[in-house]
Order: structure tokens, then sequence, then C-alpha cells
């Protein structure tokens, strides 16, 4: 069963509730859309040269993603290399 959080429209957090109910409350105007940039993006990464990046994944591109936001998952490239 997915939940999702859900924020009313001052920003404070209402109880997790699954997709269709919170389709429900932002429909009724009891919920509102903040921060279309949270959440986990994994995909291939654009630097720019300001620090912030783009982010190209499986749900499309996220623009602007600032480097304070974001944290190394895997530093090498996968393979060993002997010398």
């Amino acid at each position: 069963m997915q939940k999702v959080f859900v924020l009313d429209t001052e920003k404070r957090p209402l109880t997790p509730c699954r997709p269709k109910r919170a389709r429900v409350l932002l429909g009724d105007g009891k919920a509102a859309v903040y921060g279309t940039k949270r959440g986990t993006h994994e995909g291939k990464v654009a630097v720019r040269s300001s620090g912030s990046f783009n982010i190209t994944g499986k749900n499309g591109t996220v623009q602007g993603v600032s480097h304070k936001h974001c944290q190394i998952v895997q530093r090498s490239d996968g393979y060993r290399y002997a010398a």
C-alpha cells in the first residue's frame, strides 16, 4: 500500500494518505503542491558551471538542482582498473 505525504494550504503536514485521496484533497483546495523538485531523482547528471545540475531519468528532466541538495551515491564508474 503506497502512501504519499501531503501538505495543507498553510504548509502544515497532513496524515500520509493514498495517492487517490491526495488528488481529492488537491481538487477540493484543502492541499497544495509545494517544491516540485523534491524527492529522489536517479539518472544521468549534467553539471553546470554555476554549481547546479540537470538530472535526466525515467521520469523526465529535473533542471536547476543545487549541489547543496545532492548526495553522492557512487563515486566510481563501477569498474576496477589495475596498474
